[in-house]
């Protein structure tokens, strides 16, 4: 396991946006990373005939003044060890992989916000996109979520067998050893088309069954910091399921790995770790790479 050392929050100063810059702290004060805070400045002059406006280089002077105010008001009473950075970009999402990129940040806590109708579907939103691009774990806080002052009590760590569910299994135990939390693992077994085919109006005993035995020999064979409290094999579409689990069990995180989708279903749906963050009662720690032994 490696040690977090730099954590970058992304924000837009609004009320979620400030709320995950507040996780964040928390999370940077408890492990001793060194926290980033990024804002975008989205300004474009060739688009809705802003390049024609006389004093269009008096506007963006004026937005960029707002911005910085905006950063300091931020900003103010985080920790002296805060890296700050006003960017100006046409795109917020590209901006924030690069900045990623150049810093070598080991973690994106980020603000999300639920969209609506077909914009939903097809667009997403900026924590969307950059859960799609990032090579780096994402840490997705609600307008909702609650932040913990100090710890958190109740992780759950769905797994479906894939080698990214491994690794997230380790770092949702990593955890739950560090905040001294309980943990809960589970797996969902999803209906497909080829059971209604077959007369099936839900998974077979045997398929539980197998389920069932996987588990066990994943959690028997991954090397995990402490062992989980419970287990649950359930049936139903997974994104349901997990937000359903974690409603049950008031989990304040939820840990999962991404499986990346290509083409029009990844652009239509996402994955179901995108599904999930969109509906979750709760953080989820979207997990790629390194298992942080201080997250």
């Amino acid at each position: 396991m490696k040690k977090l050392s730099r954590i970058l929050a992304p924000t837009d100063f609004s009320a979620g946006g400030i709320r995950a810059l507040t996780h964040a702290s928390a999370v940077a004060a408890r492990s001793g990373a060194e926290l980033h805070v990024l804002h975008v400045r989205v300004f474009n002059r060739n688009i809705y005939g802003w390049a024609a406006i006389p004093n269009v280089e008096e506007v963006e002077r004026i937005i960029a003044d707002r911005a910085r105010q905006d950063m300091d008001n931020a900003i103010e009473g985080l920790s002296p060890a805060v890296v700050h950075d006003v960017v100006a970009d046409t795109k917020a999402a590209p901006a924030i992989l690069r900045y990623v990129d150049k810093h070598d940040i080991d973690l994106i806590v980020m603000g999300t916000q639920a969209r609506k109708g077909i914009g939903r579907m097809v667009l997403g939103s900026v924590t969307a996109e950059v859960l799609r691009h990032t090579p780096t774990s994402v840490l997705a806080i609600g307008p909702e979520h609650a932040v913990p002052d100090d710890q958190y009590q109740q992780i759950l760590a769905p797994v479906d067998f894939s080698g990214s569910a491994t690794a997230s299994l380790q770092q949702a135990s990593a955890i739950a050893r560090q905040h001294q939390a309980q943990l809960s693992v589970m797996h969902s077994i999803e209906p497909n088309a080829s059971m209604a085919f077959y007369g099936l109006d839900e998974p077979s005993e045997g398929m539980r069954q197998h389920a069932a035995r996987a588990l066990d020999e994943l959690l028997a064979t991954t090397e995990l910091a402490q062992a989980p409290e419970s287990k649950r094999i359930v049936t139903g579409p997974a994104e349901d399921q997990i937000v359903a689990q974690a409603r049950e069990q008031h989990s304040d995180l939820i840990v999962m790995g991404t499986v990346g989708l290509s083409g029009l279903e990844r652009l239509l749906v996402g994955s179901t770790t995108e599904r999930v963050l969109r509906k979750a009662p709760c953080a989820v720690l979207a997990h790629r790479g390194a298992v942080w032994e201080n997250l």
